[in-house]
């Protein structure tokens, strides 16, 4: 018989420029309250575009930490590639990425607003970590119909 651990829900009150500016604890050093190797999967779903560059390194560490060998990570991202660059000229609000800040393009001049993803930088900062990413799932948001996340999405298996 498998043996089945629960896991509890953790809330953490994480600054967050948009959603949270007055957030008690910093991104950058809020450490996953798990052991080392607990989880088979981790799920981030529209988290990343929320993030500064500095806040997604220091998750992707995080998330390497709490995942098993072999273990899955499911993240989606707006991934910046040159066909997501091209389409993204001509996209109204929100997701009109064109102010680019180093490996993330915002919404908004400051980095403000959502952040895409160069998907080099992504593959680079994860592949450190030691998850390797399989190809792309293109997101509905870059026009593409029958998508099955808005998003674009990346599986993952840690090393």
């Amino acid at each position: 018989m498998p043996n089945h651990q629960s896991t509890a829900l953790h809330i953490a009150n994480i600054r967050n420029r948009i959603y949270n500016p007055d957030g008690a604890l910093s991104a950058t050093e809020f450490r996953f309250p798990y052991q080392d190797g607990r989880f088979d999967v981790v799920v981030a779903h529209s988290l990343f575009p929320y993030l500064l560059a500095e806040e997604f390194e220091h998750y992707a560490a995080e998330i390497a930490r709490v995942l098993k060998p072999a273990g899955r990570l499911l993240a989606t991202f707006f991934l910046l590639d040159e066909e997501a660059r091209e389409a993204s000229r001509s996209l109204a609000d929100p997701h009109c990425f064109r102010y680019s800040t180093g490996p993330i393009t915002f919404t908004g001049p400051n980095r403000g607003g959502l952040g895409a993803y160069d998907e080099k930088y992504v593959r680079q900062v994860l592949r450190e970590k030691g998850i390797e990413l399989g190809p792309p799932i293109f997101g509905a948001w870059r026009g593409r119909t029958g998508a099955g996340f808005w998003e674009d999405a990346l599986v993952g298996i840690k090393q």
